[in-house]
């Protein structure tokens, strides 16, 4: 017997992108500091991407489990997860 949409690469990806969803929203509005500090506690991969509109070079790489933070006036103002 096979179950369609268990386990499959897609699958995984969609829960993936579900639960970086869910913590990405946690962290709007929080300082740089307490987001990476909550972001280290859950071991979720990080990485700076804008800061006060200064768009930061980025790897090209997709990780559905990475979140991308958007800082502004050192709060977290938005997120991707890439």
């Amino acid at each position: 017997i096979i179950s369609a949409g268990r386990n499959t690469p897609e699958s995984k990806k969609q829960a993936s992108l579900g639960s970086c969803t869910e913590l990405g929203n946690s962290l709007i509005g929080l300082s740089e500091a307490s987001a990476i500090e909550k972001l280290s506690q859950s071991k979720r991969p990080y990485r700076i991407a804008e800061r006060n509109n200064e768009v930061y070079p980025l790897s090209q790489d997709f990780s559905p489990d990475r979140i991308n933070l958007k800082l502004l006036d050192g709060n977290v103002a938005s997120f991707g997860c890439y």
